[in-house]
């Protein structure tokens, strides 16, 4: 796995969560919307079997650990990806 993996699923998340959020009421998407995309990011690492701490050596001796803490590392990766696309609330003065 490499930085461009890393990106593409931070897009992918990103993705899937928008699309999750189009389909709640506005009110609800905006009290969950964090929590949507670390769902996603969970279920994306666990599907994929991204361990990010076993690239550097760093394996868990509790299974699954590696993943979850690698889909919670990618969900905040989404945010970054939300925000360079431009979909940050810019609030005026």
């Amino acid at each position: 796995m490499n930085a461009l993996h890393l990106l593409f699923i931070a897009l992918l998340t990103e993705t899937l969560s928008e699309i999750i959020k189009d389909l709640l009421p506005y009110h609800t998407a905006k009290k969950i919307s964090k929590y949507i995309s670390v769902i996603v990011a969970l279920f994306l690492s666990i599907g994929y079997k991204i361990d990010l701490f076993y690239i550097f050596n760093m394996e868990f001796q509790i299974p699954y650990v590696g993943y979850l803490f690698s889909g919670l590392i990618c969900s905040r990766g989404a945010n970054y990806v939300h925000n360079f696309l431009g979909h940050a609330n810019i609030k005026s003065k």
